[in-house]
């Protein structure tokens, strides 16, 4: 495993609440946090509207897939490994999988779809570019999971207080993974990771090791099993 940069040894949250606390220059309380994304009645009733319009199936549950990463392909798990966790879920569960990303992703994320049976394309459906912010996190809300790269979605799920299981590459799950207790990351501690590289000239070895089978196990662990999320007490001599 590479040594981290000295900025980047301790989670980013707790970073910033140490400038905080330089800023003040007194000691910052509480001692355990939790993000926070606060949904309003609008928020909800775009993402409803949404739902609605896209037929999506909520009765048997909903789980978020975050196949992309706008940052470079060094943070995305190969789209032929989301492919078979896909199949996998769809012919083992009764869930509909909503795939998240922006509209740059639209066309890399269209292969997700392409030789899907036509009896599971109802259960597999694109929120790509759909999304603002708020709409997002109203539609992560009503979801019992989401499985993601390192990638903006990841935070929002952590602040509504959705479960993640968050697939690491190049970046750092010591610095950013997705915050509060209950969320689980899979990380390969390679060599050379984390590089923070957007690219990889050796073959994406981290992300290659993360195997389809450890991802599905995983993820049917965690929806059989209910979680909450709970904040997570500062590390002695952050805040003081």
């Amino acid at each position: 495993m590479a040594p981290l940069p000295e900025s980047r040894q301790k989670h980013l949250v707790w970073e910033y609440l140490g400038l905080i606390r330089q800023g003040f220059g007194k000691p910052v309380s509480p001692k355990t946090f939790k993000l926070a994304f606060p949904l309003g009645s609008k928020s909800k009733q775009e993402a409803q509207r949404l739902l609605k319009s896209l037929k999506v199936n909520e009765k048997s549950g909903l789980v978020a897939l975050g196949p992309g990463a706008t940052y470079g392909p060094a943070k995305r798990w190969p789209l032929g490994y989301w492919k078979q966790l896909i199949t996998k879920m769809l012919e083992s569960g009764k869930e509909t999988l909503l795939v998240l990303g922006g509209p740059e992703e639209k066309e890399y994320l269209e292969e997700l779809w392409k030789g899907l049976p036509s009896h599971h394309t109802q259960r597999l459906v694109s929120l790509v570019g759909k999304t603002n912010p708020q709409a997002l996190a109203a539609v992560l809300d009503q979801c019992k999971l989401l499985i993601t790269n390192d990638t903006g979605p990841m935070h929002v799920a952590a602040a509504v207080g959705i479960p993640t299981l968050a697939l690491f590459g190049s970046t750092s799950p010591t610095w950013t993974r997705p915050f509060g207790l209950g969320h689980e990351v899979i990380y390969k501690s390679v060599e050379c990771s984390p590089c923070f590289q957007k690219t990889c000239p050796i073959g994406y070895i981290c992300l290659n090791q993360i195997t389809v089978d450890e991802v599905f196990q995983k993820t049917r662990k965690k929806l059989k099993n209910t979680v909450v999320i709970q904040g997570e007490k500062a590390p002695q001599g952050v805040l003081a």
